[in-house]
């Protein structure tokens, strides 16, 4: 896996723009596959399928796709403009899509173009966009005592848990930076006296 940080959003969002009586309904998500992207396109093409566009833009890390529609807007008016918005951003791993209602006036291909790349930045304040760092997946088997010596040095060394189970023992699923992984075992087995079991289970990319 590429340990490289990269700039996407956090979550789903939608924003509204009305122009000239033109209607612009924006919608982002993340997304990590060529998949996920054309699924989410075509969830919004089927929720607006009366609509005048349904105009997208996507662009994936994976294999370094990135692919756009005008939906039969002007050619360079719609989809060309909003991603060139977010190569520009630096955004990647996104799926855009944008609606319009044709409101009866023309808005010339300027127009067009600042209309469709407003109502998705408006759209990517709602969605957050932040920085996506590469994070161990780890569970720490311990007992109550040592899991509770753990609660502030986990908030320093920025480890999220994500899950934990009480029983004879305590059980976290937590997750943390690449970098730091090696420091937060070495704290972790300081901590419980060497007694806690810590098993790297995986990793992920996490928003910050």
């Amino acid at each position: 896996m590429n340990n490289r940080g990269y700039i996407s959003v956090k979550k789903p969002a939608s924003a509204r723009l009305v122009e000239k009586k033109s209607v612009f309904i924006a919608h982002v998500a993340p997304v990590k596959t060529d998949e996920e992207a054309k699924d989410f396109i075509n969830k919004i093409r089927t929720q607006y399928s009366d609509a005048t566009h349904n105009v997208y833009a996507y662009i994936l890390r994976e294999q370094n796709i990135s692919r756009f529609s005008e939906d039969g807007e002007p050619r360079g008016t719609a989809g060309l403009p909003i991603m060139e918005m977010l190569c520009a951003m630096k955004i990647t791993d996104i799926s855009s899509v944008v609606t319009r209602y044709f409101g009866g006036t023309l808005l010339g291909a300027g127009g067009l173009a600042r209309a469709y790349t407003a109502v998705v930045k408006k759209a990517l304040l709602k969605a957050e966009v932040t920085e996506w760092s590469l994070f161990y997946v780890f569970s720490v088997k311990t007992d109550y005592g040592g899991f509770e010596r753990l609660s502030r040095p986990f908030e320093g060394l920025g480890v999220r848990v994500t899950d934990t189970l009480y029983s004879q023992h305590v059980f976290a699923e937590c997750a943390v930076k690449a970098e730091v992984f090696d420091k937060t075992k070495a704290k972790i087995l300081e901590l419980t006296g060497g007694r806690a079991e810590i098993i790297l289970t995986g990793e992920k990319f996490l928003p910050e």
